[in-house]
């Protein structure tokens, strides 16, 4: 443990270090290659079941930078559920960004789209989050925010009844929810 402390605080007086000459993002060309994790928590009330859920996965984004502060974008993310490989999102996203430089480089980031994987469904992230200046194009992001990916599940009902004969039968339907997953979102990447 003390060993990571030490590897950790050695990372960030470096990050620190070159956050102090950091650069602002040139008009042009700009594109970003992301890490990303959600978490959903569920908490159980009166002992119900709960729904948690870890997702982990990569996220592109391309777009232009149109001065200093301004990037507007499209990109395109995929993530799985580590519990049940079975459950992913898709989701292709308009890619808004703010940097607010001056003595810190914070930034303000937005993705709206929309979710193709799990029957579909609205997807938007908001995150906050610190640029680090790594050489003359290059940062280290990191942010946190919040995910909303829409998607529908199969419900299944079976009903066993007993009939007018009085034989045992079931009756089977199969119904679409349109829901929504709402997660604690962390990402790290760069950007060029």
């Amino acid at each position: 443990m003390a060993k990571f402390r030490t590897f950790a605080l050695l990372l960030t007086l470096i990050l620190t270090s070159y956050s102090s000459m950091a650069r602002q993002p040139e008009k042009g060309y700009r594109g970003f290659a992301e890490w990303c994790s959600d978490i959903k928590a569920d908490i159980a009330i009166y002992g119900g079941p709960t729904d948690s859920r870890f997702y982990t996965g990569v996220a592109v984004s391309q777009g232009y930078q149109f001065n200093h502060w301004l990037f507007v974008g499209g990109g395109v993310s995929v993530e799985q559920c580590v519990k049940d490989n079975s459950i992913y999102s898709a989701p292709v996203f308009a890619h808004v960004r703010v940097d607010l430089f001056k003595k810190f480089t914070p930034f303000i980031d937005a993705r709206i789209g929309y979710n193709f994987a799990n029957y579909g469904g609205i997807y938007f992230s908001p995150t906050v989050g610190y640029r680090f200046n790594w050489g003359k194009r290059i940062g280290i992001n990191i942010g946190i925010g919040y995910s909303m990916t829409g998607n529908r599940t199969t419900i299944v009902s079976i009903i066993e009844n007993l009939g007018p004969d009085e034989t045992w039968g079931t009756n089977t339907t199969y119904h679409r929810r349109h829901h929504f997953d709402d997660t604690l979102t962390l990402r790290l990447g760069i950007d060029f």
